[in-house]
């Protein structure tokens, strides 16, 4: 939703293991929004639902080899 919004709306963190942390989380009941979605460089990410409706965006870069 791109309405107008006062105080924070998301937050991103970048993860290394992009299912455990999905697992994990909703382990604990947070719901995964959105993904886990892929691109076309391997990056991938999801969102999740956190408190007072701001999502986390979950990301996870591709493996450098």
């Amino acid at each position: 939703n791109a309405g107008t919004k006062l105080g924070l709306e998301h937050i991103a963190f970048e993860i290394e293991d992009i299912d455990a942390e999905i697992e994990r989380l909703e382990g604990v009941g947070a719901p995964v929004l959105e993904g886990p979605n892929e691109l076309e460089d391997g990056t991938r990410f999801c969102w999740v639902q956190a408190l007072d409706n701001v999502r986390v965006e979950l990301i996870q870069w591709p493996t450098q080899t």
